[in-house]
């Protein structure tokens, strides 16, 4: 009797449906009355507000501040009939997106300075180290070749998702 009345107590909705959460506590508290020791609807009226999100705020308020405590049956339609109000209330006026933005950034070609051109007027908003002041080609580049550049071994004329060093040829590995 006592895991029931401690299973009443700390109920709440989380991600379950409001009927089914409202079931769970009938079927408690149909238990504890077939134990001899029905809750009263005030102890019902308790439990079913406390396990109830936010949403529901105005709702409880109505049914606390009653002269008289529902039945409940009648606090069981109530909170059901809510839930319908709620879900018509999303579907007519559904949470906006929030805004977003993606930050991209141009790199000049190989050719032109890395550094950004001094204005009189603006600052650069980070300062640029001197050994990375200007675009240094590797051995043996030259314009007209394939600017390609690995990541990975920073080797001319491939990248590295076909960079022979993370994935060698079947033909090329040493046994």
């Amino acid at each position: 009797m006592i895991h029931l009345k401690d299973k009443l107590i700390t109920i709440t909705r989380g991600s379950l449906s409001v009927t089914d959460f409202l079931t769970s506590i009938k079927q408690i508290a149909d238990e504890l009355t077939a134990l001899g020791d029905p809750p009263s609807d005030v102890d019902l009226l308790i439990y079913v507000t406390r396990g109830l999100r936010p949403a529901y705020k105005e709702l409880i308020t109505a049914i606390r501040t009653r002269d008289t405590v529902a039945p409940f049956e009648e606090l069981f339609d109530k909170i059901i009939d809510h839930e319908t109000f709620l879900l018509q209330q999303d579907k007519q006026h559904p949470e906006p997106e929030p805004p977003t933005a993606n930050l991209a950034k141009h790199f000049p070609s190989p050719q032109k300075s890395f550094r950004p051109k001094p204005s009189s007027n603006t600052r650069p908003l980070f300062p640029t180290p001197p050994h990375t002041a200007m675009f240094t080609p590797p051995p043996g580049f030259s314009p007209t070749s394939n600017p390609t550049i690995c990541q990975y071994c920073n080797k001319p004329n491939h990248t590295a998702n076909r960079c022979y060093k993370l994935f060698p040829h079947p033909d090329l590995s040493v046994p």
